[in-house]
Parts: C-alpha cells; structure tokens; sequence
C-alpha cells in the first residue's frame, strides 16, 4: 500500500485544503501521533500495515455488525451477516426485540452471498421481511448448531430511521433573537442570567412578533473552578449548569419563606449589587453566593420533605433512578472533588500524624461523600426542573427554544471520566488557520474516537442528542463539520490533521432523535467546511449557516440574503466574532493588534480590507433599497443598525436571528478565539437590563 492508501484505511485524511485553495500534506510524525491517539500501541505504529492486518482479522470473523440501519421507508431492510461457509443459515433464527417491548422472530431471505476470505466465511444480505417502526430495535441470532462455535457479536442494534430531520412544514419566515444567558442583566438575578430571564425575554419575544429564543449551552461546568467558563468546554455535556437556577422559584417552590428572606437580606447589601452591577461576571463570587443558598434549601429539604411533602420527596427520588449510572458518576465526580479538595486544606490537629489524619479524615470524608452526592443530584433536578418549565411555558405560546450542543467536553471533567475509553487522551480538536484565526485554534477538547465509538453502538452520541434536544425546540451543533472530520493536534505536536468519522451513522441517528422530538436541526457549517458536506446536510434535511459577514459571491461583493437557501439560519455574527458595533468600528481588529495577535503591518492590513466590507455592505443596502446615511468618519448609529437589521430579516432563510448583542448596541464580543486570560471571554455582562433599552422594543416591534 502506499502512504496515501494507508492514511486513508485508518480515516485520516491525507491532506486538506484551506480557504486560500492552497493543499496541506499530513506529515508522518503527525500521522503517527495520531494513530496513537486513537489508541493504538505507541510501539507498532511505526509498522501501520501491520495494525491493518490485525484490525481487518478481528473485524471479519465476526458473525455481526454491532449495529445496522435500515431507513423506514425502504423496508423490507436488508442487513449482512458472516457465515461459515460449510453451514446452512435455514436453522437460524433471527429475533427482533423492539424497543416497546414485544419481541418475535423475524421471517428472512437470503438474497446474496459472497466469499469472504477470513477464517472459512462468507458474507451473506439477509433481507428481513417483515416491516418495523422506527426505534432501536435488538436483533439477537439464535438456533445456531451445537457444533458451531462462532466468536463475536451474536447481538446487535437495529435502528429503523427516518430519512430526514424535523422541518416545519410550513414555509413561514421565522424571526428569533440569541442570547449569551449567563450575560443578562435583570433585576432579579444574581449577577448572572437564569432561567427566569430566559422565561420572561421568551415572554418578550412572543409579544413582539419572534418566535425563536436561542440561548448559549447550558451545559454543565465546574463547581470547584467557577472561573473555568466556557460553555464551549464543559465538564459534561449531559447535565446542566446549576448556576442558572432561579433561586427565588425554589424557596416559593419548597415553601421556605424563612430562607428566602435571609437571601433577600444578603441580596441587598452593597457588595453584592456592586458584584451584580459589575462589567465583568465574577463567577466565582456570584457561584459562592449561589452555592451557600442551594446547600441551605438542600438540608431543609432532606430534614423536611419525606414528612411534610412525601410527593415531591418521592419527584427527587424518581429523578435520581431515572438518571440512573450517568447522573450517580457526574455527581459523584463533582462531590468527591470537593472532598477531596477539603481534605488538602484540613489542618493536623495537634499530636496526629500524616498517616493518622488521612485515616481519620477519609472515614469522615467518606462519610460526607454520600451527602454530597445527594445534593449535587439535588440541584441536577432543580435545574432541569427549571429548565423543563422554561421550555414548556415557551413552547405553549409558540416559542422554539434554540439550545445549542457544544462539540466536546473538557479533558478534566466528569464525562471523559465516565465515558472512560471512547475519548482520546492523546490529542485534543481545534481548527486550521483561517481568516479570523490566522494561528489556527486548539480547543482543548478530547475527541471521540470513531471506532470506539461504533462498537459502542452509539450510545453516548444518542445520551447527547437526548439530553440536549427541546421538545418542539431546535438543536444547534456546533462545528457540525465533525460529524464527518475532526481536526486532531496529536500531544506530540502543534500541527493537526483531518480524523474522518462515520457521519451516516450519526446522521441517521439524528434524524430519528430529531423527529420524535419535533426537533429542528442546525448545524454551524463555518470555516472550512466542503461543499460537498454542507450538500449532505442539507440532504438530510438540516439547516445551514449564514452569516452577513461571510455571504461573499465570486466576484467579492457580498450576496443579497434574499439569494439565501430556504432551509437556513442567517444572522450577522456568532459568539466567535465581533458584533455589529465592533465589526464596523474594527473593534476586533484593535484588540487582536493591543494583545499581540497581530503585527503592525497585518493590522493595517486587516483594517483595509474592514473598510472595503464595509463599503461593499454599504453598498449592498444601497441595491436592496434600504437606504442609510453616511457619516462619513465609517461609524454608524442607531440608524444604520435598523437598516442592517432589516436587511437580515429581509432574507430567504426559514430562520433569521438577531443578537442580544447587536440590540443592545453592545461593542465587544462574546469570545476572541486564540485568546485565554488575553481577553474576559465569556464574562462580559450585557451594559443593561433589556427591557431598559429603546432599542430592544423599537426592534422587536418592527
């Protein structure tokens, strides 16, 4: 085989090709870093052909394939077993366990057969003849003869899907305005949005003609480290974060009218409202705040509901069963590292020893750990509790709530450690150089490993989808490019390559989640993304992305979003640019220059080319009739917000979105990628309450 053969029979693209057109060669120490990262011995993969030998060997002796897809209008389906070739399959049986329950043996048809060259086999089409619904379905092999006996997999998962994801079916235009929660000013929270704040904007919304309200993830971070922020590295991305419970609805919940008047109490003083009127989100302090209160409504809870509120007590309960080893291991993460924390910090009490202290202190810790499970359960329940209401509410005034799935967790956080072996350790996922990242990025985020993750059946990839996704909502994934490739940067190096990934598995995965869920899809199709995906999305009945920024045609001018394609989500910027006030007055541009991403000749660069968009967006409003004033100096006002406003609103997209930011008139963006401690990514507080802001009500009224 030759070095491109190779590459490609392990899914490693040999090569990529940038936005500029120019090709980029895999290197073979990049290669062989990755082929470590997916787990194969650092000692034989100096002989690659040799792992495909063996992968080929345990892969073809296997009676069958872990799991198998069958579209639901294209039944009856088909599947393909290995046989041995001196045996009949007439004395098999073929049982269909169907995920409702009832099981029964199917009737079959062998339609084909041909030599496969591992261990005496054949491969053999059975078509099954009788019809199932959609689901995931247990087809088990049965009645094989005494004299045979098989190795492998004699159980697999059967999954009958639709052929596409939820749509409305309907044509209308829909409107809907995102949001950073945790960014929110209020008067009712505490120094950081909540879900009353998603509730009452929701409410806002349906008032002024929106029907979307998208919202950042909501998944769950760090207790230990509230300054370790980004929702787009979390520590697990089934749960969600406990810092966006509304406190004030759980004491009236719970009836504990006491608690909430010492809160009321603590609310009022000077620190805190100098706290929650702060430019910047101090997380820690606020997580403190909140924290201190939460354990408080936890042990009156536990020392009064089994008594007085036997109902709700057994609600907690049904929740904790429910949520079953997943939820147990996240807690138990969480609470263990507090322990474990607090036993660092405990002092030697006087004439004790080292070795004495830690037994002493374990058995009291472990004593505690139990405990604080509990109460990290607790607040899981009380978060999703609120969340749920939130949606429910929304969905009952035609609201779609907008969630967004991040493509990745934290390397130190709970879901790499439960879901153990189907994350790599040896590399972390990012992305190439492009224009708004000339470096490249490194997310440090672990990726899943494809075939680990097949074998698996796919069961975390379908917990995300079910965690994740609104009822009746829609569901963004971010950087929806790894459902086919991610770009991995092995822990030998600084350069990266392309891991491709079984993107028709998960695809039609998604389109049965999707669909039961009445659940649009959308995926973040940016940056370098093939044509050729981005049209097998959209073949799968998933919404693509646009930007105003990035909609340029072939001769440099950019498109008029009545060109869009229908199925579409169109705004003027995501979490990873600047806002409209920063875009036209190179916000970005300055601040990538005063921390030292940019030289001085890249950053007069970078400010030319801004002016020339400018211009040509200028110009574009101009062909589409929308008229503005120019000051001439290339800062606009409120006027020119309007007009751009209703230029994206103007557009063919199904979804148009608006952002908290832009209405608000805000100048710096949410997150500058390439940056750490550089820039306050992902704590800056919206500059006010929104229902203070003219503008707010002046757009949602148009």
């Amino acid at each position: 085989m030759n070095e491109t053969s190779v590459y490609e029979a392990f899914g490693i693209l040999p090569e990529y090709t940038d936005l500029t057109g120019q090709a980029h060669r895999l290197e073979t120490k990049t290669f062989l870093g990755i082929l470590v990262a997916l787990g194969y011995d650092p000692k034989e993969v100096s002989d690659p052909e040799s792992i495909l030998r063996k992968n080929s060997k345990s892969t073809s002796s296997r009676i069958l394939e872990p799991i198998y897809f069958i579209p639901v209008n294209s039944q009856p389906g088909t599947i393909r077993i290995r046989w041995a070739k001196d045996q009949s399959i007439e004395s098999l049986r073929f049982r269909i366990i169907l995920e409702e329950g009832p099981t029964f043996d199917v009737r079959v048809r062998e339609i084909s057969t041909e030599e496969n060259d591992a261990d005496n086999l054949r491969l053999i089409t059975i078509s099954l003849l009788e019809p199932l619904p959609p689901g995931y379905h247990k087809l088990r092999l049965e009645g094989l003869p005494e004299s045979y006996t098989p190795t492998g997999i004699l159980e697999s998962i059967l999954i009958v899907h639709p052929e596409t994801c939820y749509d409305w079916p309907d044509t209308w235009k829909r409107k809907g305005i995102s949001l950073q929660l945790y960014s929110v000013r209020s008067p009712w929270n505490d120094g950081i949005g909540d879900f009353k704040d998603l509730l009452e904007i929701g409410l806002d919304c349906a008032q002024n003609g929106f029907s979307i309200l998208g919202v950042n993830p909501l998944h769950a971070l760090f207790p230990l480290e509230p300054e370790q922020r980004s929702p787009y590295s979390p520590s697990n991305r089934l749960f969600k974060n406990p810092l966006y419970i509304h406190l004030p609805w759980v004491f009236r919940d719970f009836g504990f009218h006491e608690l909430e008047s010492e809160y009321l109490l603590e609310r009022g003083k000077a620190k805190l409202l100098e706290l929650i009127s702060d430019e910047h989100i101090d997380y820690a302090k606020i997580s403190d705040f909140k924290m201190k209160f939460l354990r408080a409504i936890f042990q009156r809870f536990m020392e009064s509901a089994p008594a007085e509120n036997p109902e709700t007590f057994s609600l907690f309960q049904t929740f904790t069963e429910a949520g079953g080893t997943l939820l147990f291991r996240h807690c138990l993460f969480d609470a263990s590292r507090i322990i474990i924390e607090a036993l660092k910090t405990s002092p030697l009490k006087q004439g004790q020893s080292g070795s004495d202290r830690l037994e002493t202190e374990i058995d009291e810790k472990s004593r505690k750990l139990t405990n604080e499970v509990r109460f990290y359960q607790f607040i899981q329940w009380i978060a999703e509790k609120q969340f749920s209401q939130v949606a429910d509410s929304l969905s009952n005034i035609n609201i779609s709530l907008y969630t967004d799935l991040a493509v990745g967790p934290d390397p130190g956080g709970s879901e790499v450690q439960i879901a153990g072996r189907i994350f790599s350790s040896g590399a972390t996922i990012g992305s190439p150089p492009d224009e708004f990242s000339p470096n490249g990025q490194n997310w440090g985020i672990l990726p899943l490993i494809p075939n680990r993750l097949k074998e698996d059946q796919y069961e975390h990839f379908i917990e995300l989808l079910r965690a994740n996704m609104p009822k009746n909502g829609i569901l963004r994934i971010d950087h929806a490019a790894g459902l086919f490739r991610l770009f991995w940067i092995p822990n030998t190096g600084d350069t990266g390559g392309y891991v491709l990934y079984p993107w028709e598995d998960l695809l039609r995965i998604l389109t049965l989640e999707s669909q039961r869920n009445r659940c649009a899809v959308v995926a973040e199709d940016l940056g370098l993304v093939p044509v050729e995906i981005k049209k097998i999305l959209s073949e799968f009945g998933i919404y693509l992305t646009k930007i105003l920024y990035f909609e340029k045609h072939d001769s440099h001018q950019y498109s008029s979003p009545s060109h869009y394609q229908l199925r579409t989500v169109a705004s003027i910027n995501t979490h990873d640019l600047p806002t409209l006030k920063g875009y036209w007055n190179s916000e970005d541009i300055k601040e990538r220059f005063r921390i030292g991403m940019l030289s001085w000749a890249e950053y007069e660069t970078l400010l030319a080319e801004r002016a020339g968009d400018k211009e040509m967006m200028l110009a574009l409003m101009r062909k589409e009739g929308i008229l503005i004033a120019h000051n001439g100096n290339g800062t606009q006002g409120p006027e020119f917000e309007e007009a751009l406003f209703k230029l994206l609103t103007s557009a063919n997209s199904k979804i148009r979105m608006l952002a908290m930011h832009d209405i608000l008139g805000e100048y710096k963006q949410t997150n500058l990628p390439g940056t750490t401690n550089e820039y306050p990514n992902w704590k800056l507080r919206y500059s006010q309450f929104w229902r203070d802001h003219p503008f707010f009500n002046k757009t949602t009224n148009s």
